[in-house]
């Protein structure tokens, strides 16, 4: 359930079993619009929690707003934050204009008693209201609100309802609606897309008659009828962004339903259901869920700080999270698979955890490690039988500059014959005359028959710098039947990519996702935290893999989606694949999108935008349903193939 609108603009509740507490506890601050974590000057918030109210809820019947409402008074950087609506576990309040810096306070006094906890501002945070399943609050008038059975017709202008557009020039009193004597304009430059093509913004600003609300008019692209999902991207300029244009902050998507001509998409996903896993953080921005693997009627959300298990045995109606190995992990987790029902984790890319399932499905006891790894560990790993194929990738780089000094990956076996002791077999690199053969390693994949494809990059960063434009993308097919002793069976560069980072099999058909660049080079930093990235464009490349000694190109695309870090892929069957694509470096802890390609032509694929979503992850695959992880736990979608 989204939060609606009324003709006031009083948003009502969503439903939150209250914890009893007597004290006010705040739970999460979130964009009002999506529940995504992102807030902004000037845009309407939510908090959940409980204990703020001992009285019935009560929303504001007039402006201006005030501070004060049904016996809670908030507070933002010491400044009066004007609340729309109130009750025991829900708060919606306008953030105040003037509450600039990156992080700050939020203060809430109530008859219940008093907290203060941190919060993060961002320039820009654009969420689309909702309604519905997902469903943009969007009108092509005069007609109503657009449903399926009130499509929006392709050259059309549709005006959308969302918050987080900045503070608009001019600025307006805190709590007062917005006149509608003169426009007040969003600051920064935007742009939206609906189905990923580019619907052109003839005006972004503020609501007339509302406070804290924006309106987006936009012009409807000429697509064929369906429902597609519609997202916006502001652009905050002087900032330290890469290029320089400035960093920017792309909405979650929400759909919209068009009337226009041709062959629409296939309908290949259905949303049927989310589940929340714990988080340690207010705003639910931040991206702690590394990966999801399911296992019979369980799925597994594993993160930096524990390992959360969700029932799926029901994907319609998941149940609680309830979660273990917070301090096997000790905020570091990397990675977990499942394999022959152990799960096996990556902490801090240097030792392996071991889990059976077997003696508990939600509580499963630690039989294994911590095992160090030989070499540290950042990328992938699969199995083929007793044997786990590990890939490596690491980097240097100068203090002073910030230039790569090198870039050097590998290939690591594990025998897991024994779970509970899992021994070093090999350290392995391609030979002398391979390109490259100590460049960084990303995806992995277990061909068949022993075989294992390895992907990676000829750049290396070798010698200061050495643009992440050099170099190709590069695919090392290795043969582990002796895993002590694998042996290099093939190489294969891949034009048109110089990184080559996620793969999903189909048959003897391989889609591997890349990028136009490798890591950027120099080295980007938030805070003091190096982050390495790619500044490029996602690659989509279909092979034949049925002799893996000599593996076909069947296709590579170029795609106009930049993205930070490739693609994670998944198999669908009949053809089709689905990815879960990075966002660009600009807006790299900016929501990513959930996309659908049809290779049933494998000469000529063609990618399908479905879903941009915050703190979009890793994807799995069990029986007709996808699993992907958010900035809240998981979604789950129905698969449904053509024919």
């Amino acid at each position: 359930m989204r939060l609606r609108l009324s003709i006031s603009l009083v948003l009502v509740s969503l439903s939150v079993a209250s914890i009893g507490s007597a004290q006010p506890v705040v739970a999460a601050i979130t964009n009002a619009a999506d529940y995504s974590g992102s807030i902004a000057p000037g845009s309407i918030a939510t908090i959940f929690g409980s204990g703020f109210t001992t009285g019935a809820p009560m929303g504001a019947v007039s402006t201006p707003l005030s501070n004060t409402l049904n016996g809670v008074t908030l507070y933002v950087n010491s400044l009066p934050a004007p609340i729309f609506y109130v009750s025991a576990v829900q708060i919606n309040f306008q953030v105040p204009t003037e509450s600039t810096a990156d992080t700050g306070t939020l203060t809430l006094q109530a008859t219940t008693g008093s907290t203060t906890v941190a919060l993060t501002l961002q320039p820009a945070a654009p969420g689309i209201f909702q309604y519905g399943v997902n469903r943009a609050v969007a009108v092509d008038y005069p007609t109503p609100l657009n449903s399926e059975t009130a499509p929006a017709a392709s050259g059309q202008t549709l005006v959308v309802y969302l918050t987080g557009i900045g503070n608009a020039d001019p600025t307006l009193t805190d709590g007062y609606p917005t006149p509608s004597s003169s426009l007040f304009p969003s600051p920064y430059t935007s742009t939206a897309s609906i189905g990923g093509v580019d619907a052109p913004v003839a005006f972004l600003g503020l609501a007339p008659g509302f406070v804290g609300l924006a309106q987006a008019n936009i012009t409807v692209p000429s697509l064929p009828n369906g429902d597609y999902p519609l997202s916006f991207t502001l652009t905050v300029p002087n900032s330290n962004a890469p290029s320089g244009a400035g960093t920017t902050f792309t909405s979650q998507s929400a759909i919209v339903t068009i009337s226009g001509t041709g062959t629409p998409p296939p309908s290949i996903l259905t949303y049927v259901s989310s589940a929340s896993v714990p988080t340690t953080t207010l705003q639910t921005n931040v991206k702690g869920a590394a990966n999801v693997q399911v296992n019979g009627s369980y799925a597994y959300v594993c993160s930096v700080s524990e390992i959360s298990v969700i029932d799926v045995s029901n994907p319609q109606a998941p149940g609680a999270a309830v979660s273990f190995g917070a301090s096997d992990l000790n905020g570091v987790g990397t990675l977990c698979q499942i394999d022959q029902n152990y799960l096996v984790e990556l902490t801090s890319g240097t030792n392996i955890l071991v889990y059976d399932l077997t003696t508990s499905a939600t509580n499963p006891t630690l039989i294994g490690g911590p095992v160090a790894l030989q070499t540290p560990y950042s990328g992938n790993f699969t199995f083929d039988g007793s044997t786990a194929i590990f890939d490596t990738s690491s980097a240097s780089w100068s203090l002073s500059s910030d230039y790569f000094l090198s870039e050097t990956g590998a290939i690591e076996t594990y025998n897991f014959a024994n779970w509970a002791s899992p021994a070093f077999d090999a350290d392995f690199t391609p030979p002398t005359g391979y390109t490259d053969n100590t460049s960084p390693r990303f995806g992995i994949a277990n061909l068949g028959g022993d075989d294992i494809a390895v992907l990676g990059t000829t750049n290396n960063g070798v010698g200061n710098f050495v643009p992440s434009v050099a170099g190709e993308g590069q695919v090392t097919v290795i043969n582990v039947t002796t895993p002590a002793s694998p042996v290099a069976v093939t190489e294969l560069m891949v034009p048109q990519t110089v990184s080559l980072q996620g793969i999903a099999l189909q048959g003897t058909t391989a889609l591997i996702a890349g990028n136009t660049q490798a890591w950027n080079n120099p080295v980007l930093y938030v805070g003091s935290t190096p982050e390495f990235l790619n500044d490029g464009n996602l690659t989509l490349s279909v092979l034949d893999f049925t002799n893996p000694q000599s593996p076909q190109i069947l296709s590579t695309t170029v795609t106009d989606i930049q993205s930070s870090g490739g693609a994670g892929v998944v198999s669908l069957g009949g053809g089709f694949y689905a990815l879960s694509i990075a966002p660009p470096v600009t807006g790299f802890q900016g929501p990513g999108t959930l996309a659908i390609l049809d290779a049933t032509t494998p000469m000529s694929p063609v990618l399908y935008p479905y879903a941009v979503i915050d703190g979009l992850g890793s994807l799995a695959l069990s029986g007709n349903y996808l699993y992907v992880t958010t900035a809240q736990g998981i979604s789950i979608y129905q698969v449904t193939l053509p024919g």
